[in-house]
């Protein structure tokens, strides 16, 4: 081997300026080749990842408060059940808001340590409404609730008929003996019409509807309805969650 390398270093020494100095820019111009062919190919493969995410963009399903406000202006606390009024309910607007979604449904999941009774109304932003929100300036808008959302609960005690009370067939046990949980703090689940889901574009409750900019996107505003019975304020709370998810 070592007496090959000779004869290939002395032929090469033998050889003209010119000739060398081909030799050479031929061997940078191959090893240049080698090292950027992976490149080439890494910068190819980026280009075929954004193309594909312009052609797959994710659909969008947001939920907020009224006023297109962010979700943490959507706040139900302290409600007054002795209020002077006599009007034993309390209304809270919130709103879906989305992009290339054909439809979605609602879920809402809530306690039952206090006898309220929940429901959702489709609405719609109007002067002339009766339920106001105010916005987190204190400006006042109103909204007309209009139909009420179809759905069922999906886990209620049937055998308990004075009041609501979940079951525990959505929950997992975090232990096998001992106490049992409390049943008003098993959540109850409310879903909206799986056969009949949400359509979004549906008029008028497509806030976006009269907007070109937004021609795929949709903004439904909804009224959490509360009501109850006659009852004393106490020191009792539950907690609340509304979601949403794209129907297939």
């Amino acid at each position: 081997m070592k007496d090959r390398m000779a004869k290939i270093k002395s032929k090469f020494n033998n050889l003209s300026k010119v000739r060398k100095a081909e030799i050479i820019i031929a061997t940078m111009l191959s090893l240049t080749f080698i090292i950027a062919s992976p490149v080439l190919a890494w910068f190819s493969y980026q280009r075929s990842v954004v193309t594909l995410a312009k052609v797959n963009s994710p659909a969008r399903l947001t939920l907020k408060s009224g006023h297109e406000e962010d979700i943490i202006q959507f706040k139900i606390s302290g409600i007054d059940v002795e209020q002077e009024s006599g009007n034993r309910y309390a209304d809270y607007v919130f709103s879906v808001e989305g992009k290339d979604v054909s439809n979605y449904r609602l879920q809402l999941a809530h306690t039952t340590n206090i006898k309220f009774n929940y429901e959702i109304y489709k609405a719609v932003e109007s002067p002339n409404g009766t339920v106001k929100y105010l916005d987190i300036d204190q400006n006042t808008y109103y909204y007309s609730m209009a139909e009420k959302l179809d759905g069922a609960y999906v886990n209620r005690n049937n055998t308990i008929t004075e009041r609501n009370v979940g079951t525990a067939g959505y929950s997992a046990k975090s232990y096998d003996e001992g106490d049992d949980r409390q049943s008003f703090a098993e959540p109850l689940y409310w879903q909206s019409d799986e056969e009949n889901p949400i359509n979004p574009k549906q008029s008028p409750y497509n806030a976006y509807a009269d907007n070109q900019s937004k021609e795929k996107e949709f903004l439904n505003y909804y009224v959490l309805h509360i009501t109850w019975d006659e009852m004393k304020n106490d020191k009792e709370t539950d907690i609340v969650y509304i979601t949403a998810q794209v129907a297939k």
